[in-house]
């Protein structure tokens, strides 16, 4: 059980490392739009107008959750394994 609880810190530890130092850009909310902006002049010379298109960028929101509830069930698996190592030993 503590193997399993220092794998979640660990894996808690991870998710918040990938969100600061390999997604790029770093969002603070997920993103579900973004505003595209084309070169170029239309048939007439005007300039092209910006369009949003659906895109998915997961932000802090989404690995702030995932890593906070890793965090959570890990500190409490750790917890708890070490009350009931505690209460062995005190047996014996």
């Amino acid at each position: 059980m503590r193997g399993l609880a220092i794998l979640l810190l660990l894996g808690s530890m991870v998710v918040m490392g990938y969100w600061y130092f390999g997604s790029q850009p770093r969002h603070l909310a997920t993103l579900t739009q973004k505003l595209v902006t084309p070169e170029g002049v239309d048939e007439w010379g005007d300039p092209k107008k910006a369009e949003w298109q659906e895109v998915f960028e997961p932000g802090l929101d989404l690995y702030g959750g995932v890593a906070g509830g890793m965090l959570a069930i890990g500190g409490i698996l750790f917890f708890v394994s070490r009350r009931r190592d505690r209460r062995i030993n005190a047996d014996v």
